[in-house]
């Protein structure tokens, strides 16, 4: 390790020993003196951060928009730097980069306070769906969550897939086709009094957004998400 550490040009090794530390004392070295400001602004340092603050978040418009400024910023490395491959070459990284590394990150700070989901974001993943069991035998007699498992540790919830048109399609597993969603029984409110109301084995799901929810504040667009399951409203998602 000492012959490593030894091998790596000074300002690389201070960056290293640099990303160790906390973001907010990161900006305060940047602080110190113009030496110190560029070994705090390095890239070594915040792409570190970076890759800390997005490990196991869900992807979202900003860690998007983020990822692909990086790239494209790698990506405009001269082939002379790109195909230099021994340690003492290289440098902390240029201003470039660097800053807007240091900038990407903030934008991501300052989203993490969002609590509504944009159209993008939601239709860009699938999403584990099921009905609470307080949602009665109504909704969950077709809900293999609760039909299909002999026990907790079977159960299984659907993959759903919300379409930009209003539309949502269920998958089949997680790389299966879409198709319109199933129900797994035919049991409606009131199969006698209501035939009407007897799901069908195919049903239409759709969503949109909706401002304000029963007796709820209004919101921004995207904190409310209300599904429409065979022309039936179900109760709106937070």
């Amino acid at each position: 390790m000492a012959g490593f550490t030894e091998s790596l040009p000074p300002p690389i090794f201070i960056s290293i020993c640099v990303s160790f530390l906390a973001p907010t004392d990161v900006l305060r070295l940047r602080l110190v003196n113009r030496a110190t400001n560029k070994l705090a602004s390095s890239e070594i340092v915040w792409e570190s951060h970076l890759q800390m603050l997005w490990k196991g978040k869900v992807q979202s418009n900003a860690y998007q928009h983020a990822k692909s400024a990086i790239e494209r910023c790698y990506a405009r490395t001269s082939a002379a730097e790109a195909a230099t491959n021994t340690l003492a070459s290289f440098s902390v990284g240029s201003a470039t980069t660097s800053s807007l590394l240091l900038k990407e990150y903030g934008a991501s700070i300052r989203d993490a306070h969002r609590q509504e989901i944009t159209k993008e974001e939601l239709c860009r993943l699938d999403w584990n769906f099921r009905f609470k069991k307080s949602a009665g035998r109504d909704w969950t007699s077709w809900d293999p969550w609760h039909n299909d498992a002999l026990s907790d540790d079977d159960q299984t919830a659907r993959i759903f897939s919300f379409l930009p048109d209003g539309l949502v399609m269920q998958r089949d597993g997680e790389h299966g086709e879409l198709h319109e969603a199933f129900a797994e029984t035919t049991i409606g409110r009131n199969v006698l009094e209501r035939p009407e109301d007897v799901l069908p084995h195919r049903l239409k799901m759709q969503w949109r957004f909706i401002d304000r929810p029963l007796d709820f504040e209004d919101r921004p667009t995207g904190a409310f998400v209300r599904l429409n399951v065979g022309g039936r409203e179900v109760p709106t998602y937070v």
